[in-house]
């Protein structure tokens, strides 16, 4: 499962007549965040998941949901999720106590 490269905000719609901030206006009122914020969400969820499996590497994770180096998903995901990828791995094989 790889997202893909590096994301950009050059021709979110692809090859139409909608000007970019149309789109991100349009994108916004149907999805109710901007799209910048919703593939980071997509992202970071597909990350969790691959992070639960302890299947990878932090590494392997951040390039298959898109992030050219370790060190930048590392980053954005502690931003996202309050907690480092390592630890949020670790974590997730700890029982939970009440």
């Amino acid at each position: 499962m790889r997202v893909g490269g590096a994301f950009a905000a050059r021709k979110p719609g692809g090859p139409s007549t909608l000007s970019r901030s149309a789109f991100f206006e349009r994108f916004s009122h149907a999805v109710g965040v901007p799209p910048m914020e919703y593939l980071l969400g997509w992202r970071m969820a597909l990350a969790k998941d691959l992070l639960r499996r302890k299947e990878v590497t932090v590494a392997v994770v951040a390039e298959q949901v898109g992030y050219g180096s370790a060190s930048t998903f590392c980053v954005a995901f502690t931003r996202h999720v309050g907690l480092p990828p390592t630890h949020f791995a670790r974590e997730q094989g700890e029982p939970r106590h009440p």
